[in-house]
């Protein structure tokens, strides 16, 4: 049916005018189609947009709601894609209470996630530049994965030092771990070299 200049007056064909019919369809939120009105048992329930789904034969389609393919500036996939974040509807089903339940996921390296807003992403720059701090045989920290450049290389035990996006310069000193030796004796020890190169350099 159509109307011109006001709402239009539908009526349903072939075996989907029939209220029994017809009611399985409305009672679920979609439409009854009848493809082909001279062959009977053909009728289906169709999915309503927004949602989607495949049409099943005299019974309710599996319908599903994707919030995040509607595609407008202030709708879900929008508001993400703005943020450069993607969009992602972890519950398409069409009820109230999966209304509202899409996501903007942080793009990798970065991670963060919000429901049905921007998310605030954050960067853990180890996964990024980590490899400097492995190639010296150090760690990797970011202290504060909301500010960049933030990343430090830190030496392993029993060796000490930091530093600053880069690789550390490392120091070891051997009195520490083996200065009970010149106690023992009365003596005092020196490391007259804390690079981390250098061992078996302690002095009595």
């Amino acid at each position: 049916g159509n109307g011109v200049g006001a709402p239009a007056e539908c009526s349903m064909k072939g075996e989907c005018a029939r209220d029994v019919n017809a009611e399985v369809c409305t009672a679920a939120g979609q439409t009854c189609v009848d493809p082909d009105i001279e062959n009977a048992g053909d009728w289906l329930c169709q999915c309503m947009r927004p949602a989607a789904g495949d049409s099943k034969q005299g019974a309710p389609a599996a319908c599903l709601i994707d919030e995040c393919a509607v595609d407008c500036a202030t709708c879900s996939n929008g508001v993400c894609t703005s943020h450069e974040q993607a969009c992602v509807d972890v519950d398409q089903g069409t009820g109230a209470a999966s209304l509202a339940t899409w996501e903007c996921r942080c793009r990798a390296p970065a991670t963060g996630v919000a429901t049905a807003g921007p998310a605030t992403c954050a960067t853990n720059e180890c996964d990024v530049y980590g490899s400097a701090c492995d190639g010296m045989n150090q760690d990797c920290v970011d202290g504060d994965l909301a500010t960049d450049g933030d990343w430090a290389c830190v030496c392993r035990a029993p060796a000490t030092g930091t530093a600053t996006a880069g690789a550390a310069a490392c120091t070891v000193d051997e009195c520490l771990m083996d200065g009970g030796v010149c106690e023992a004796a009365g003596q005092t020890c020196r490391d007259p070299d804390l690079s981390a190169a250098s061992e078996g350099d302690g002095e009595r």
